[in-house]
């Protein structure tokens, strides 16, 4: 993981803000990976600056992966497994782990959930809910779980879709 950081600093006896960012170097025909500062007097400049060079290095594809050989098998066998699912996405898979994500996550990938997990729903809502459970001959936690994970997966979708406008938007200004 390549890390950004703005530090704040005094210079000449002014405020300043130094953006530190991870660049790529050739040397000898090897791929290397350095840092570099720069300072700016505004603290908007520097933040501006550092999404530009997230931005950049995001678009032109520097996630290093035959550098890191378990990150590397990881998206491999992440790849084997959606591959099984029609029209998966990775990246819609990664956002939907990240919307389900627990606020304490464990080793092993086990989390912490609350004990009571009940949930309530309008009179109306819930006849809905049962009539349309009893008709597709499921139980009723069954279908409720399918509604969230549907909305939940679209939300995933959405933010793919927003980043990629965002993308367009980048590359026709």
């Amino acid at each position: 993981m390549r890390r950004y950081y703005i530090t704040a600093i005094r210079n000449k006896g002014r405020d300043a803000w130094m953006v530190s960012y991870p660049t790529r170097e050739s040397a000898g025909g090897r791929q290397r990976w350095k840092r570099k500062q720069n300072m700016f007097w505004s603290l908007e400049k520097a933040a501006a600056f550092l999404e530009e060079q997230k931005r950049e290095q995001a678009n032109m594809g520097w996630t290093f992966l035959a550098g890191d050989r378990l990150l590397h098998c990881d998206v491999l066998r992440g790849l084997e497994i959606l591959a099984t699912v029609p029209h998966a996405s990775f990246e819609v898979a990664a956002w939907l782990l990240k919307l389900c994500q627990a606020s304490r996550e464990l080793r092993g990938g086990k989390y912490e959930a609350p004990k009571c997990r009940q949930i309530e729903l309008e009179p109306r809502a819930f006849l809905g809910c049962d009539n349309k459970a009893r008709s597709a001959g499921i139980a009723l936690k069954d279908l409720v779980n399918g509604i969230v994970l549907q909305w939940l997966e679209r939300e995933a979708a959405a933010r793919v879709e927003e980043r990629e406008s965002q993308e367009k938007r980048m590359l026709k200004g």
